[in-house]
Order: C-alpha cells, then sequence, then structure tokens
C-alpha cells in the first residue's frame, strides 16, 4: 500500500474541498445553535469531514470530544461520557484500562431492560445535568464558546438493542435548549452524530431538533486537485487523461478512487503513468475491490459472505461461527489474516471493516448481489425500449418502482443510483428524440428525486435544470414551469440563493407568458392564476417594480376583456402594495382612476367596492 494513497485512512493533510458543507456546518453551529446529524455514503469522507469539522469548532471557540459509539458496552455510552465531559477541563492521564462500570454507572441498561424510558431518560438528564452544572463558569473562564461531541457510526446503536440513545440525544439537546429563572443562559453543548446514509431515514425520524448536513459525491475537479496533492507525496505523475479515467470508474466516491490509484501504481510499478500503463492494466483497475476477491480460501470466502449479510458493518465471532459452521479457532484464525491485511479491525471479539466503502462492496456483490442485479437488468431493458421509442412497459416500470422504493427503505445505495441513472437516460431519450413530454416529466422527476435520496443534490438540481431548458426549446411551457419549480426545491436543498433567485425568475416570466396567452385564447381562470403566480413570485425575488408591471398588466388586459371581477381583484392589489410601501399618493390615484372606469360601465359596483375597500385606509401625505 503507497502510503499516500491510504484509502482507510482519512484525508488529514491531503483534505481537499468540501467548502460547502463546512460552512454549513459553521453557519449551523455559530448562527442556528443546533446539534447536527451529518450522513453519507460509505467511503464518501465522513471522517474526513469530521475531522476538519472538529478544527473549525475548535477555531471559532469550542472544546471539542470525539468518539466512535463502541461495540462493546454502548449502553454505558452516555454514563462514560459524564466523566469525559468534566475532564475536557483537567484532561486526566489515561492509564490504557477500560473503566470501571457499575457503581458509578447506575443507569447502565440495554433498551430492552428499561421498563419505563420516560422515566429512565428523565433520571438521566437530571443526574447529567447535576454532573456538569459548574462547567458553565469554567467556560467563561476560558472564554469557551461550548463543547461539541463528535459522535461517528451511530448506526450501531440501533443494531445493539440501544436505540434509546436517540431520545437520550434528543432530551440532552433539548435541556440545553430551554431556558428558566434559574438557568436563563443554558450550557451550551452539541451533538455532531455522524451515520451511514443507509440508517439515515431511520435515524433522521428519530432525531428531532438536529439539522441534518449530507455529503455528495465529489467532482472531477476536487478528485484531480486531491489526487495532485497526493502524487507529490507518493512520488508518482499521472497523466490528466488517465486520472478522468480513474474517476469515472470510481464513480467519484473518494475511498475507490484513492483505492483504484493505489492499485494502479501498484499494478504498473511506474512513477510516470499515462495511457500506455493505463491500458495495461485497465481491466485490473475497474475491478476496484473485486481485487480482494481473488485467491480467497474457502473459509475467507464463506466469513466474507457471512459479513456481507450482516446489515450492518460489525459481526462476533460466534455470530460467525453460526453463520458459517466454520471451527471458532479457524474462524479466528482467518480473521487475524484479513486484519493483517489491514481489511478488518476488531474490538474484543466484535470485527468490522477498516474500509465501509470496501464493506459496501461485499454488500453489493455477494450479500444484496440480487436486487443489484436484477436492477441492472431491467434498466437496460427499459433504456433499450426507450432508446427506440418504445413506451416503457407499464409491468416493468412497477417492477422497477418496487425495487427503487424498497431499496430506499432499506438503505441500498447501488441499486437506487443505477435506477436514477436509468430513468435520467430514459427521460432524455423521450425528451430529446421522441417529445414524450409526459414520460419524459416522469422519469427524469422520479429520477431526481431518487439522486437526492442518495444525497447526490448537486446531480439531483443539474438533471431537472437541463430538463427545463429543453422543455423550453420544445415550447412545453407547462412542463418547463413544473420543472423549474422542482428545481428551485433541490437548489433550497442546496441553500444556492443566486440559482434560486434565477429560476424563481424564470418561473415568474414564464407563468406571465402563460397568462397572456390564456387571455388571447379566452381561458381567463388560468391566466388570473398565472398573472397571480407571476405576481407573487416576482415578490419573493424581490422584484417589486416587476411585479406591480404584472398587476398593471392583469388589470388593464382584464377590464377590455370586461372581465370586470377580475380586473376588480388586481386593481385591489395593487392598490394594497402601494400602501403597504407607504406610497399614499399612488393608492389614492389609483382607486380613484379605477373608481371612474368602473362607473362608466355596467357593473359600477366594483368601483364602489373598492371605494369601501380603501378609501378610509388611504391618507395622502402633504
Amino acid at each position: 500500500m503507497i502510503d499516500a494513497f491510504n484509502y482507510y485512512k482519512p484525508a488529514g493533510s491531503f483534505f481537499v474541498d468540501r467548502q460547502r458543507e463546512l460552512q454549513l456546518f459553521k453557519d449551523i453551529l455559530e448562527t442556528k445553535k443546533k446539534s447536527i446529524f451529518i450522513h453519507g455514503r460509505p467511503g464518501i469522507g465522513k471522517t474526513s469531514l469530521v475531522e476538519q469539522c472538529m478544527k473549525s469548532a475548535v477555531t471559532i471557540g469550542y472544546m471539542t470530544l470525539s468518539y466512535d459509539v463502541p461495540l462493546i458496552n454502548s449502553e454505558a455510552f452516555f454514563d462514560l461520557l459524564i466523566p469525559d465531559v468534566l475532564n475536557i477541563f483537567k484532561p486526566k492521564k489515561s492509564t490504557g484500562k477500560p473503566p470501571k462500570l457499575g457503581k458509578n454507572c447506575p443507569l447502565i441498561k440495554r433498551s430492552y431492560e428499561i421498563q419505563d424510558e420516560e422515566t429512565y431518560t428523565k433520571n438521566f438528564i437530571l443526574k447529567f445535568n447535576k454532573k456538569i452544572i459548574k462547567m458553565r463558569k469554567l467556560l467563561q473562564k476560558q472564554g469557551k464558546k461550548g463543547i461539541v461531541i463528535f459522535v461517528d457510526r451511530v448506526e450501531r446503536f440501533i443494531f445493539l438493542a440501544n436505540e434509546v440513545a436517540f431520545d437520550i440525544f434528543n432530551k440532552i439537546t433539548q435541556a440545553f435548549e430551554e431556558t428558566t429563572p434559574k438557568i436563563p443562559d443554558p450550557l451550551p453543548i452539541y451533538f455532531v452524530l455522524v451515520g451511514d446514509d443507509r440508517y439515515a431515514p431511520k435515524i433522521k425520524f428519530s432525531l428531532s431538533n438536529f439539522e441534518t448536513l449530507g455529503i455528495p459525491k465529489i467532482t472531477a475537479a476536487v478528485a484531480n486537485e486531491m489526487l495532485n496533492k497526493r502524487e507529490i507525496q507518493a512520488a508518482v505523475n499521472i497523466s490528466e487523461e488517465v486520472r478522468k479515467k480513474i474517476f469515472e470508474s470510481s464513480q467519484g466516491i473518494p475511498e475507490l478512487i484513492l483505492y483504484n490509484t493505489n492499485m494502479l501504481c501498484e499494478k504498473t510499478g511506474k512513477r510516470e503513468i499515462g495511457l500506455t500503463e493505463w491500458n495495461e492494466v485497465e481491466a485490473q483497475v475497474k475491478e476496484g475491490f473485486a481485487q480482494e476477491l481473488e485467491g480467497l480460501s474457502d473459509e475467507t470466502r464463506a466469513l466474507l459472505q457471512a459479513f456481507a449479510m450482516e446489515p450492518v458493518n460489525f459481526a462476533d465471532v460466534d455470530m460467525l461461527v453460526r453463520a458459517t459452521g466454520i471451527e471458532r479457532e479457524t474462524v479466528l484464525s482467518t480473521l487475524n489474516e484479513l486484519a493483517e491485511k489491514h481489511l478488518i479491525q476488531n474490538e474484543g471479539e466484535n470485527y468490522y471493516f477498516s474500509s465501509s466503502a470496501f464493506w459496501e462492496f461485499l454488500r453489493n456483490s455477494m450479500g444484496d448481489i440480487a436486487i443489484s442485479a436484477q436492477a441492472r437488468s431491467l434498466v437496460t431493458i427499459a433504456e433499450h425500449d426507450a432508446e427506440n421509442g418504445r413506451i416503457v412497459d407499464t409491468n416493468l416500470f412497477n417492477e422497477l418502482e418496487k425495487l427503487r422504493k424498497d431499496s430506499i427503505t432499506a438503505g441500498l445505495v447501488t441499486p437506487i443510483e443505477t435506477i436514477a441513472r436509468g430513468y435520467e437516460r430514459v427521460g432524455i431519450f423521450y425528451l430529446q428524440t421522441y417529445d414524450y413530454f409526459a414520460e419524459a416529466f416522469k422519469y427524469i422527476t422520479i429520477a431526481a428525486d431518487s439522486f437526492v435520496k442518495v444525497n447526490e443534490l448537486e446531480k439531483s438540481a443539474a438533471i431537472l435544470e437541463d430538463a427545463v431548458k429543453v422543455f423550453k426549446e420544445k415550447e412545453q411551457g407547462d412542463y418547463a414551469r413544473d420543472m423549474l419549480i422542482k428545481a428551485v426545491e433541490a437548489y433550497e436543498m442546496l441553500e444556492n440563493a443566486d440559482k434560486i433567485k434565477e429560476l424563481k425568475l424564470q418561473i415568474a416570466e414564464n407563468s406571465e407568458s402563460k397568462a397572456l396567452s390564456s387571455i388571447d385564447s379566452g381561458d381567463y381562470a388560468l391566466a388570473r392564476a398565472n398573472f397571480t403566480r407571476a405576481e407573487r413570485t416576482y415578490i419573493d425575488i424581490g422584484e417589486t417594480g416587476k411585479s406591480l408591471a404584472v398587476l398593471e398588466k392583469a388589470k388593464q388586459l382584464f377590464f377590455d376583456k370586461k372581465e370586470y371581477f377580475y380586473s376588480w381583484q388586481f386593481t385591489a392589489r395593487m392598490i394594497e402594495e402601494y400602501m403597504k410601501a407607504g406610497d399614499m399618493n399612488k393608492a389614492k390615484s389609483l382607486l380613484d382612476d379605477a373608481v371612474a372606469k368602473f362607473s362608466d360601465t355596467d357593473q359600477p359596483a366594483f368601483g364602489e367596492k373598492l371605494t369601501d375597500q380603501f378609501a378610509k385606509k388611504i391618507q395622502v401625505s402633504g
């Protein structure tokens, strides 16, 4: 293993990008003052990001603690946390021995032993508060803003029969946000929980009042920067063309990019690596983690198969013995061999994979192989049909949707992504080549939603925005508008204010255009709805002048068409906007003009109605 390309260690000094995620973390900590749940797929760089978040927390004035949820005594996590939090001010020298449990931790219980959870958590909070209440003065004395406690691998609580942990996280965060006459300034302790995308829906459901921060794949530009930094350390030079190929074969997952790069360097044994060297070992590199499955003994393969079938990234020795039928001593010997290769680590007799990305590979290749293979085969058929202008068969679509929804529920990232990419291509064929607009809208919408489910927000936003352009080119205004609305939702998740305003401006212009065409076709109700949408959207993005122009246009067009009810409505909206802006002169002038116009029609009551609404409210300055 070339140290610079060590894929199962945090990035450390090789860290690149993630500026958006780091800024979100800082904003949440400094302005929203909330606890946070960070999630992402295996190998995406959660641990590396957490390292940077810890540095940021220290820089802006917080003290920090960091933990992995332990595989042994996880039920004592919070009891052991209390002395650690107290010791943060006066660190004690570690003895290297595990802490003694028992009388000092009276609340240690597994969740299935707790008879009254409400009483349990209430007692725990009282105990916790009593122990750390004195820390407020210590924090102030040291000029610190609070304490941030980072907890990684929180999905382990689910599989260690200790889901009550999430209730305690909720109670602690709630306790530190509530003010009382005795405690007007609660002690600022925040948790940053870190977990796998596979279990994120369940964890998010279990948490309350936590902000969520998802980690997407990296872009090609970021991957290039990451490899540039590491190549210098490794004293190798990889051409730009080869880096692109590594990125493509690694699907934007940092761990896999590093693994494949290390494989490339080791297989070629060269310091200068170009397309010639790539072509020599391309097939092997593209196999990725499959390299680790070559030449395995039957015992090792059986153990990996057993691991792959487990729903979480660890298993104890007895569990593996039962699952494989292999003698205990042979199991231990095989596990030690895997540990020597740095593939697995252990806590006592609990073993887990050093690389969660490798475990995910095992899940997909040995554990979830059936669902992944089924997704690939069905998607291939659907794409072939769409490419040849055929509507995807209803039964095939239903099968794909069942697979997709089951995969979302189970947190199986690979089949979700496979189906999402397939739906994207199906939608593009229908939209660009065959003008099947309703079908294109359906598939692109589901694809975008699926990419959100695997935390690929940028990808979701991009395909929606691209579809908008094509719908506009095809003069499909209704589809373009609805797709714009979905694109705005995607960029809202990304908190991209500039892009949101840009797309909302398009929504407003689209709605205004649709309103004008509806006037021409005599569909006045639809025209009214679109004028209203345009006006409110312009207001939403601060384009007051354009919103007033829409109101003026609407009131006049409806008046000319003798649709006096609608004209009265838009006139009233204009008067309200002028009044809200404090321009009473404009409001009165508009009111007088409207009353005069309505008096010359066969429905003067609308003028009288305006007078009743506004005459007493308008006071002309000067």
